[in-house]
C-alpha cells in the first residue's frame, strides 16, 4: 500500500509530534512543580528564644533538590521509535526554566531565615 520511504517520513512526522506534545507537558509540569513547591511543609518553632524550623535547612534543601533532580530526568525515560535525539532536548531546551526552579528554591529559603531573624 505505502513505500517504504512514506512510512519513514510519516512515522518521523508523528514521532516530532509526540515530541512537540511532550515538551508542552513538561513546560506545564515545571508550573505545577512550582505549586508543589510552596506546599512544602516546614514547621516553626521556639526553642531557648529562638524561632527554628523543621525540617533543618540542608534538609529542607535535600529534599526540594532531590524532587527537582527526578523531575528533570523525566524526559530521558522516554523512548525514539526513529532512533532521534530529540527526547533528550526537552531538557535542555527548558533549561532556563529549570535553573528558576532552583533560584525559586534558594529564594524561598533565603525567605525562611529571614522570617526566622526577623521573629
Amino acid at each position: 500500500l505505502f513505500s517504504t520511504e512514506q512510512i519513514h517520513v510519516w512515522s518521523i512526522y508523528w514521532e516530532h509530534q509526540l515530541h512537540k506534545a511532550l515538551d508542552v507537558s513538561y513546560q506545564t509540569c515545571i508550573v505545577n512543580f512550582y505549586n508543589e513547591a510552596e506546599n512544602i511543609k516546614c514547621f516553626l518553632f521556639v526553642d531557648d528564644g529562638r524561632v527554628k524550623h523543621s525540617p533543618a535547612t540542608p534538609a529542607l534543601r535535600q529534599q526540594m533538590y532531590t524532587k527537582v533532580k527526578a523531575f528533570i530526568g523525566l524526559p530521558l525515560g522516554f523512548t525514539s521509535t526513529n532512533n532521534s535525539d530529540t527526547v533528550s532536548f526537552i531538557t535542555l531546551s527548558n533549561s532556563i526554566v529549570i535553573s528558576n526552579v532552583y533560584h525559586f528554591i534558594e529564594d524561598s529559603i533565603m525567605r525562611l531565615e529571614i522570617s526566622k531573624i526577623q521573629y
